[in-house]
């Protein structure tokens, strides 16, 4: 009996432990999400920590200083198993971390739902294919932020950023605004 039943299912095409394939993809997600969400905390306190030793010891330049030598250290550090871990926003300091095309649509987007009421420490985008795995999450600016990224950064402030950042577009910003977004890749395939 047993038998003719497990046939029966074979012909039927059923397996008795079919997966959802869509469900699957669903759950790979929200895992390759919580990895990306994990990075992105370990980046920010990480570097909050680093920012608020230095500052502490030498004022808003040596944060500055800081953040110019260990931010991209800590993005190599957590860029680990196919990941890479960066920070873009619309108006960077660093040229190197300038939008690519997705990152630019998602930061707009981002400002559009800002507009609408959304807060900003909510603001989170993923885009999932064969080949990769996209994650971004706003940056609200807070008010330590202000000092080297707000309206009213000193002269002296002012210098030292344009030493690490001839380019700076990364200026003018008020609480709350968004300041940029921690950006992540991994790759799931290997592309030609």
């Amino acid at each position: 009996m047993l038998k003719n039943y497990l046939v029966l299912i074979l012909i039927m095409g059923f397996t008795p432990l079919a997966v959802n394939s869509t469900s699957l993809g669903e759950n790979n997600k929200s895992v390759l999400e919580q990895e990306a969400q994990k990075r992105i905390k370990e980046f920010s306190s990480s570097l909050k920590s680093q920012l608020k030793s230095a500052i502490n010891k030498g004022g808003l330049s040596a944060g500055v200083k800081v953040c110019s030598e260990q931010a991209p250290k800590i993005a190599e550090q957590l860029s680990t198993d196919g990941w890479s871990v960066g920070r873009t926003s619309l108006r960077t300091r660093n040229t190197s971390n300038t939008a690519d095309q997705w990152e630019l649509k998602t930061l707009v987007d981002f400002e559009k739902l800002k507009q609408q009421g959304i807060e900003v420490n909510t603001l989170a985008k993923s885009n999932y294919d064969e080949q990769s795995f996209r994650y971004m999450k706003a940056i609200p600016t807070g008010g330590l932020c202000l000092a080297c990224h707000g309206s009213s950064v000193t002269p002296e402030v002012k210098k030292v950023i344009q030493h690490y950042y001839p380019e700076d577009k990364a200026i003018g910003f008020n609480v709350g605004d968004i300041r940029g977004a921690f950006t992540l890749i991994k790759q799931l395939k290997a592309t030609n």
